[in-house]
């Protein structure tokens, strides 16, 4: 009995050395790296100066785009208050340029008709028809224009417009060929792409068949590609430099505080084991006291 009721004393006294040294080290080096994060603050601050020019000229050619955009679906009203100059404006360059092209192909066909003389000749240029656009057409267009490009003004709205140009054609016949898949698999993976990708589900569903196509999403994309730019590509300056400067103090930062975390808790675990065990031989030694063993 004195041995049981002993060893419960023993049990209850242990501490958990070894853990807590764990801590200590898991502590110390999270010290260490830490300061050593916040110093790399100032090699930050050093590579922003030093690449100023860089994310300055990407800041400003974004806001440059972004206040051209705006000017330009600003105008649009003054544009076709402004239809016919616009228009006869827009036809003397496209005549210009049909004719240009039409010259290149006499002069192509001029020299081809002397090389077939020799017996070396080769294929005729087509010519361009030469077409001009009609002042109700131009107006039309940049009605148009106005009523599509203005709801596209952030990553996402461009993203709405060239996603599905890229992704539709490839993913929405497989996601149709796997749709059966049971407890709605096929709709789980569907979801991330959905509003990108056309809806595969069968009749009565869209069974694939592509969503009305924005005539001008392209254009309107393009005219909104200042917000990119401000909103993803600028960023993305900040932290490759960030991460050029403080990337690898940080890793560090971050599993030290990890360590520290796992520390801990092998701690908490072995104060439960040993608090369990005692329990246990007290419990046993409690048994040995009532039945005098």
């Amino acid at each position: 009995m004195a041995t049981v009721c002993n060893a419960a004393k023993s049990a209850m006294g242990l501490p958990c050395s070894q853990q807590l040294w764990s801590i200590e080290r898991a502590v110390v080096f999270l010290t260490i790296h830490t300061i050593r994060f916040t110093l790399t603050f100032a090699e930050f601050f050093l590579l922003l100066v030093s690449f100023f020019y860089a994310w300055f000229s990407v800041g400003v050619v974004g806001l440059v785009w972004v206040v051209y955009r705006q000017v330009f679906l600003s105008s649009i009203p003054l544009l076709i208050d402004l239809a016919v100059p616009l228009t006869l404006f827009v036809d003397a360059i496209i005549v210009s340029f049909d004719t240009l092209e039409n010259v290149v192909a006499v002069l192509y066909d001029a020299a081809n008709a002397i090389a077939s003389a020799f017996g070396d000749g080769g294929t005729y240029m087509k010519f361009t028809k030469i077409t001009v656009l009609s002042v109700d057409q131009v107006t039309d267009e940049l009605k148009l224009i106005a009523l599509q490009c203005t709801p596209i003004d952030s990553v996402t709205a461009i993203a709405d417009q060239w996603m599905p140009r890229l992704l539709d054609d490839a993913m929405c016949p497989l996601f149709r060929a796997t749709w059966p898949l049971p407890h709605g698999i096929g709709e789980t993976l569907y979801h991330p792409f959905r509003g990108w990708v056309s809806d595969p589900t069968p009749y009565p569903g869209n069974n694939c068949d592509p969503p009305p196509v924005v005539s001008h999403g392209i254009l309107c994309a393009a005219l909104a590609v200042g917000y990119g730019v401000v909103e993803v590509v600028l960023p993305s300056v900040f932290v490759g430099i960030f991460l050029m400067s403080s990337g690898g103090e940080l890793a560090s930062v971050l599993w030290g505080i990890a360590s520290v975390c796992v520390a801990c808790l092998s701690v908490v675990a072995c104060w439960l084991s040993r608090v369990v065990t005692a329990l246990r031989t007290t419990v046993r030694c409690a048994c040995a006291v009532a039945t005098g063993d």
